[in-house]
């Protein structure tokens, strides 16, 4: 079903689905929608609902929603996130999306998580650490 450009998520339904934790739900209602009109949605919910949400997404498109989000608001939602969560969205994101990023973040957390990402296994580590 395609959405009208600049349609926006049924906030009240997606409200319902978060209280229910119904993450397959909460993908299949947001699946027919841009990044632009799902990040319409999120700047009207609670970070906890925010995070619920983006656990419910693919990491591909999680990642897309994340980049197109104001450095401020992936702040906020960094906070909200678990350490394993914030790599996984980031890992997912453009590298320059990821590099604007971690410029923008207080050291706590970028030392929090580099120390999360710079191990042998990681994807990406040599964007942040050189090899």
């Amino acid at each position: 079903m395609a959405h009208k450009f600049n349609s926006v998520p049924d906030k009240r339904q997606i409200e319902e689905l978060v209280k229910k934790a119904d993450f397959s739900s909460i993908n299949a209602v947001l699946s027919p929608f841009r990044e632009h009109q799902v990040v319409k949605l999120l700047k009207e919910l609670s970070t906890v609902d925010q995070a619920v949400i983006f656990r419910s997404l693919n990491k591909n498109r999680a990642g897309k929603i994340f980049s197109n989000l104001s450095l401020k608001h992936q702040h906020e939602l960094v906070h909200a996130f678990s350490d394993e969560h914030v790599v996984e969205l980031i890992e997912h994101m453009h590298k320059d999306a990821r590099t604007s990023l971690l410029e923008e973040l207080p050291a706590n957390v970028v030392s929090t998580v580099l120390a999360s990402v710079v191990n042998p296994f990681c994807k990406w580590r040599h964007y942040v650490v050189p090899v």
